[in-house]
C-alpha cells in the first residue's frame, strides 16, 4: 500500500500534503466505512490503465471496476479519487463542446488521469509542466476546431491524437517526452495555420475596412439628408466629394475618432443651412437667421478642414466650397433656393429601420472578446467551428477562420453581438479545460473540508470553553459555600462562646455556688443517652440528645433527633450554661453498667420460671 503524506504541494502559501488532500476527498464522498480493502492503490492504478474505454459508462471507474473484479474491494482514497475523477469529467465534458469523433479518443482518457491521481492525489493542486492533465489540456486546446471535413491536415492531427491517447495507456509513461513530442507536432502545425491566417488578416483587413467605411458613411449621410430639402448642389456635394472623405476619415480614425465625431455633426449643421425659415414668429425668424448668418461665416473653414477627398486637388476642392458659397450667399440675401428630389447613396448594409437593436451589454461581451477564441456556429441545421483571427475596432468588424487558416465568416460587432445573444454563435472552452477544472474542483473540496475542520475546532474550543467555565463556576460556588460554612460555624462559635461568658459570669455569682456544684455533679453523671434542652445555632433551645462522652477529654457532644450535631462542651462549660438557665436536663440517661445488670438479674429471676410462667399460658 502507498502511504499518503510524502507528496507535498503549496497552496495559499501552505504545504498540503496527500494525506491532506484523501482527507477532503473523503468528507466529500464517504458516509459509511466500507470494508477493508483487498487491493493496493497500485493495482488499482493498473488496471486503470489496461481498462477499455467501452466498459466506463458515464465516467464511472468504480462501476468498471466492479463489473470486471467484483470481488475487488479498493480503500477509502482509491473510493474517493474515482468519485472526484467521475464528477470532474462530467463537469469538463458538459464544460467543453468537441467533434464527437475527438470527444471518443478524448474520453479514453478517463481512465489513465484516474490511474495518475489514485498514485498522486495532490496533481491537480500541483503547477507540473508535464502531466496527464498538461496533455490532456494541449489536445483539447488543439482539437477544439476539428471537424472531418479538413482534409489531410484533420487526418494528420486525428492520428497524432491517438498516438498520444495510446502512450497514456502504456506503463511506466514519460511525461516530459511526451509533451515535448505533442508540443514540437501541434506547434509546427500551428505556425503553417498561423502564417495562413496572417495572409488572410492582412489581405481582409484592407477590403474590410473599405467596405464597412463605404457603409457607415453611406449610412450616416443618408440619414442625415432624410426628410430635408435640399439644393442640386449640395446633394452632389455630400453624394459625392463629401462622403469619399467620410470613408477616408472611418478608415484613418475609426468611428470613435473625434474626426468622424465632428464630421457626423458637421454633416447635420449643412443640411440644417439648407432648410427653408418657416416661423411665422418675426421675432423667432429673426434668431434663426442670426444663427444662420453665424454658422455660415465659418461653416466653409471647417469643411476645408475635412475634405480629405480633395486634399491633393485644390481646384476641385475650390470648385465644391464656391458651390455650397453660392447657394448660402441666395439664403443670406432673402432668395428662395431651388430644392431638387434626391436618392440616398447605394449601400451594401442594411437599411436605415431595419437594423437590430443590440444592447450595450451585448455590445461589451463582444468587445471583450480576443484573437484566438473559438465559436460554434450553426447555420441551416449545419455546425461549423470558426476562430476569430481578426478584430477591427475602428471599424467594428470581425474575421473568423477554420482550423486551416481558411476564411469561414465576416460579421459586424452588432450582427455578432445578436448572434451570441440568439446562440446561433456560442463561444467555446478550450484553454486548460483539465487542468483548470481538476484545481478548482479539489480547491474548493480543500476549502470546504478547511472550513468545516475550522467549525469542529472552534466548535470543540467552545467546548472547552464553556466546560472550563462551568468547572470555574463549581469550584467558585464551591468556595463560596465554604466561606458561607466557615463564616457561619465562625458566628455560630461566636456566639457559643459568648453565651458561655454571659453563662460563666453568672455562674461566678456568690448567690449561685451552691447550684453550680449541684450541678457540677449531676453533669458528671450524665450518660450516653441523657437528654437535655441546649442552645440551637439562633439561640433558641433545641432538644438533642448526649451522644458522646469522652471522659478522658472533658468532651460531651450532643446531636439532635436526626443526627445532626447541635454543640460540644466541657463539663465545665455545661455547667455554667445550666446555671445560667441556657439549659434544660431532661433526661440524665441510665449508666451501662446499671443497664447490664438489670438484664443479668432479669435473666437469673427468668430462669427459675416455667415455660407457661414466661409465656403467659396456663
Amino acid at each position: 500500500m502507498v502511504t499518503f503524506g510524502t507528496q507535498c504541494v503549496v497552496r495559499n502559501g501552505m504545504p498540503v500534503s496527500s494525506r491532506l488532500v484523501i482527507d477532503a476527498l473523503t468528507q466529500r464522498y464517504i458516509g459509511a466505512e466500507p470494508s477493508a480493502p483487498n487491493k493496493s492503490c497500485e493495482e488499482i492504478a493498473d488496471f486503470l490503465r489496461t481498462l477499455d474505454p467501452n466498459q466506463i459508462s458515464d465516467h464511472s471507474l468504480l462501476d468498471a471496476i466492479a463489473n470486471e473484479h467484483p470481488d475487488w474491494i479498493p480503500g477509502t482514497s482509491e473510493i474517493a479519487v474515482l468519485h472526484s475523477v467521475r464528477d470532474c469529467m462530467t463537469m469538463i465534458f458538459n464544460l467543453v463542446d468537441l467533434d464527437p469523433e475527438i470527444t471518443a479518443r478524448i474520453e479514453q482518457m478517463t481512465s489513465v488521469v484516474a490511474a495518475e491521481l489514485v498514485l498522486q492525489p495532490t496533481l491537480p493542486l500541483e503547477d507540473a509542466n508535464s502531466s496527464v492533465l498538461s496533455i490532456a489540456d494541449k489536445l483539447l486546446d488543439a482539437t477544439i476546431g476539428w471537424s472531418s471535413d479538413q482534409g489531410r491536415a484533420g487526418e494528420k492531427l486525428l492520428t497524432k491524437v491517438d498516438e498520444v491517447v495510446t502512450s497514456l495507456q502504456s506503463q511506466p509513461v514519460d511525461f516530459e517526452t511526451l509533451q515535448t513530442e505533442l508540443s514540437t507536432f501541434l506547434g509546427k502545425d500551428q505556425s503553417r495555420i498561423q502564417k495562413l491566417e496572417d495572409r488572410l488578416a492582412a489581405s481582409e483587413s484592407g477590403k474590410l475596412r473599405s467596405q464597412k467605411s463605404r457603409s457607415l458613411a453611406a449610412e450616416m449621410i443618408n440619414k442625415s439628408m432624410e426628410g430635408h430639402q435640399l439644393t442640386e448642389n449640395i446633394t452632389n456635394f455630400l453624394k459625392g466629394p463629401w462622403y469619399e472623405s467620410m470613408q477616408l476619415l472611418a478608415i484613418n480614425g475609426g468611428l470613435d475618432g473625434d474626426d468622424w465625431i465632428r464630421a457626423t455633426k458637421l454633416t447635420e449643421t449643412i443640411i440644417w443651412t439648407y432648410q427653408p425659415i418657416t416661423s411665422a414668429d418675426e421675432e423667432k425668424a429673426n434668431a434663426e437667421k442670426q444663427r444662420l448668418y453665424r454658422i455660415v461665416e465659418n461653416l466653409t473653414g471647417e469643411i476645408r478642414d475635412l475634405l480629405l477627398a480633395f486634399e491633393h486637388n485644390s481646384a476641385n476642392l475650390d470648385t465644391a466650397i464656391e458651390d455650397i458659397e453660392q447657394d448660402h450667399i441666395l439664403m443670406v440675401s432673402g432668395q428662395e433656393l431651388e430644392y431638387a428630389d434626391f436618392e440616398p447613396i447605394e449601400s451594401d448594409g442594411e437599411p436605415i429601420g431595419q437594423r437590430t437593436s443590440v444592447s450595450r451589454i451585448l455590445l461589451r461581451k463582444v468587445n471583450n472578446l480576443e484573437p484566438g477564441q473559438w465559436f460554434t456556429y450553426d447555420e441551416n441545421g449545419k455546425c461549423a467551428r470558426i476562430k476569430l483571427v481578426l478584430k477591427l475596432q475602428d471599424v467594428k468588424q470581425m474575421l473568423f477562420t477554420n482550423r486551416n487558416g481558411m476564411k469561414a465568416l465576416e460579421k459586424s460587432y452588432d450582427e455578432m453581438a445578436y448572434l451570441m445573444s440568439s446562440s446561433v454563435i456560442k463561444p467555446l472552452n478550450h484553454e486548460s479545460v483539465f487542468s483548470s477544472t481538476f484545481r478548482t474542483f479539489y480547491q474548493g473540496l480543500m476549502d470546504e473540508y478547511e472550513r468545516k475542520q475550522k467549525l469542529a475546532e472552534e466548535a470543540g474550543k467552545k467546548e472547552a470553553e464553556t466546560e472550563a467555565a462551568k468547572e470555574k463556576a463549581l469550584k467558585e460556588a464551591a468556595a463560596i459555600a465554604r466561606a458561607k460554612e466557615e463564616a457561619d460555624d465562625k458566628r455560630k462559635e461566636e456566639e457559643k462562646n459568648e453565651r458561655l461568658q454571659q453563662a460563666k459570669a453568672e455562674a461566678n455569682l456568690e448567690e449561685n455556688q451552691e447550684r453550680v456544684a449541684e450541678l457540677t455533679e449531676k453533669v458528671s453523671k450524665l450518660a450516653v443517652g441523657a437528654w437535655l434542652k441546649l442552645p440551637a445555632a439562633d439561640g433558641s433551645l433545641e432538644e438533642c440528645k448526649l451522644a458522646v462522652k469522652i471522659a478522658a477529654a472533658d468532651k460531651l457532644i450532643f446531636v439532635s433527633r436526626t443526627g445532626v450535631k447541635i454543640g460540644e462542651y466541657t463539663n465545665e462549660q455545661l455547667t455554667t450554661l445550666l446555671v445560667a438557665g441556657q439549659g434544660e436536663i431532661s433526661d440524665t440517661g441510665v449508666e451501662f453498667e446499671d443497664t447490664l445488670a438489670q438484664v443479668v438479674t432479669k435473666l437469673r429471676a427468668d430462669r427459675e420460671k416455667s415455660y407457661d410462667d414466661l409465656t403467659g399460658s396456663k
